[in-house]
């Protein structure tokens, strides 16, 4: 993590809680791509935001999440469900639902 992330964390006002800091993080952790997690990967907001748009937010990584795993296993179904935690099944309704067939197949 470079320093400036590190003093935007650390001046947050955090009007959520915990999870709000640990959502941040993992977020941050997927966007940096295995680098150093910079200001630029955190999303701190002024004031509340709504359940709306933590759905949102959740869905954006969740999709960027799968389909990363999917190009890493080269289309193998099967070990990316493994790699995400997921049966094969529940991968397939996701992908389904980000519409990431052509990764799916990569």
């Amino acid at each position: 993590m470079t320093r400036e992330a590190r003093a935007a964390l650390l001046q947050y006002e955090w009007p959520g809680n915990v999870r709000e800091l640990r959502n941040v993080l993992e977020r941050a952790a997927i966007l940096c791509e295995g680098g150093p997690i910079d200001v630029s990967h955190l999303r701190l907001q002024s004031g509340a935001k709504s359940l709306r748009d933590d759905t949102t937010d959740l869905s954006v990584v969740e999709r960027t999440t799968i389909a990363k795993v999917l190009t890493d296993c080269r289309g193998n179904k099967t070990k990316a469900a493994r790699r995400l935690g997921l049966s094969r099944t529940q991968l397939h309704l996701r992908v389904r639902k980000y519409r990431l067939e052509e990764a799916a197949t990569a």
